[in-house]
């Protein structure tokens, strides 16, 4: 019964991953050739050999399965956003999040993103990118900064199907986000410049 679970789930995961990827005549393979392979060991995994007892038929079926689970991790974790460094500083408080997504499989994958963030911190939806095979792939995520406070964002990945896609990243974002006092200093401080050159002119022409 145990067997039988894990097996679902892996055909689960395995059903999952294919529907994200993408195929086309550019590409070495099919999404459905891509992953046969997963399929065919988790069969195999499931029957029962020929001349072998029932713990000898257990343990290799163990085996078979933890092998396929571990293979299926290998592809979620290829496909992963590269981490910053922990800290990103927002030029202005209109500037886009810029991320980098990397794909280690032989075949392009869609990719969804799950943003959390403060109120302080608007950010928008990308809805779902596709990715290059074996290359990377800079992603704009809008963003509007109603404070130039220190802001810690979480960011996820999942594949269009809804797998998760590696380890959530959390960046500390920083931003010079002055909003409407900037622009009334800058608004007074024109004026002011403005009233100088006239009374300058005035007492010249004077």
């Amino acid at each position: 019964a145990a067997n039988a679970e894990k097996v679902r789930a892996n055909l689960a995961r395995t059903a999952q991953l294919e529907g994200s990827l993408v195929g086309s005549p550019d590409t070495v393979t099919t999404p459905q050739a891509y992953v046969a392979p997963l399929r065919e060991d988790m069969l195999r995994a499931v029957a029962t050999p020929e001349g072998q007892t029932l713990t000898q038929a257990r343990d290799l079926q163990n085996q078979r399965l933890a092998g396929t689970g571990s293979t299926l991790t290998r592809m979620q974790d290829s496909v992963a956003l590269l981490d910053p460094g922990g800290r990103y500083t927002l030029a202005s408080e209109r500037s886009p999040l810029l991320l980098i997504v990397r794909n280690e499989l032989a075949l392009p994958i869609r990719v969804q993103m799950d943003i959390a963030a403060p109120d302080a911190l608007n950010v928008g939806d990308v809805g779902v990118q596709e990715i290059p095979p074996a290359g990377t792939r800079q992603i704009q995520i809008p963003t509007h900064a109603s404070t130039s406070e220190r802001a810690t964002v979480q960011i996820a990945m999942a594949s269009s199907t809804g797998l998760p896609l590696s380890a959530p990243v959390t960046l500390e974002i920083y931003t010079n986000a002055y909003g409407k006092p900037l622009f009334w200093i800058t608004v007074g401080a024109g004026t002011l410049l403005i009233l100088l050159i006239i009374r300058r002119l005035w007492h010249r022409f004077r």
